[in-house]
């Protein structure tokens, strides 16, 4: 039975704003409709099977709306919306979100600990607080994940790819050495492939996300994720991601996918 307790409020069709700007600016500039109807997959709208799909699994998820949802990309990666879409779609993304990314501030601390063991399973601790189905998303995460993957309970990861071209640019944008960050770009490009391809995941439910894709077809890409976190969608949702999916968005003044949550009685 999927556990969509967000959306149990709302039997009737109703309309939710939008938040924009910041805890202190906030303004309701467009409005969403749910529904509340979850949708089955068997008539979830996607991709036909011979065209590019936003989603590829290829550990399909044998325990659906349970486990610990770990999105997997890198800087400027496209992490930050995956993992606001998991977040709406019912997997909270962690105790201390920082709505600017998404990033749960606890596991943000693993890179520079110096105990990576004890940080690791500080934030794992903290993490169970949420329940049965949760995740996180740290950009850094394919740095550490042969240590975190022992700790979690039934892990789902989430591979986002995205140009490493379009990355070294915004990355140049922010400041950045335009080669010295294509360079970098490519270098956790690779290791990504080398971990999808390597076999050491076959065991574990995991699919592969392209952001160009996901901005092209936003509830294609929605349902595809959905489908593969909890086994099913839902039509309102669905319907309205496509207002929260915008190219180079501002978080969280353009999008906050926290704010949103909690107006839906996340």
């Amino acid at each position: 039975m999927l556990k969509f307790q967000i959306l149990r409020v709302f039997q009737q069709m109703l309309t939710v704003p939008v938040v924009f700007g910041s805890k202190n600016s906030k303004k309701h500039l467009h409005k969403l409709s749910f529904s509340g109807v979850p949708e089955p997959a068997s008539t979830n709208p996607s991709s036909p099977q011979n065209s590019p799909r936003p989603v590829r699994v290829l550990v399909p998820n044998s325990h659906p709306g349970s486990g610990t949802v770990v999105v997997v990309g890198q800087p400027r990666g496209g992490t930050s919306v995956v993992a606001g879409l998991c977040h709406l779609i019912g997997a909270p993304m962690g105790t201390d979100i920082d709505p600017s990314n998404m990033e749960d501030r606890t596991f943000r601390e693993i890179q520079s600990a110096t105990d990576r063991q004890r940080a690791i399973q500080r934030a794992v601790r903290t993490l169970d607080r949420l329940g049965q189905f949760r995740g996180f998303k740290d950009p850094l995460v394919i740095e550490y994940l042969d240590d975190l993957l022992p700790h979690l309970e039934n892990p789902i990861l989430v591979f986002v790819l995205r140009d490493v071209v379009a990355i070294a640019e915004r990355e140049c944008v922010e400041g950045s050495d335009y080669l010295a960050s294509l360079s970098a770009a490519d270098s956790r490009r690779r290791k990504k492939i080398h971990l999808l391809t390597g076999g050491s995941l076959s065991a574990t439910p995991h699919c592969v996300m392209s952001y160009e894709r996901t901005l092209a077809e936003p509830q294609t890409a929605f349902s595809q994720l959905s489908e593969f976190l909890t086994g099913g969608t839902d039509a309102g949702l669905r319907s309205a991601v496509r207002r929260l999916i915008i190219p180079n968005a501002r978080m969280p003044e353009d999008v906050n996918f926290v704010e949103i949550a909690k107006l839906k009685n996340f």
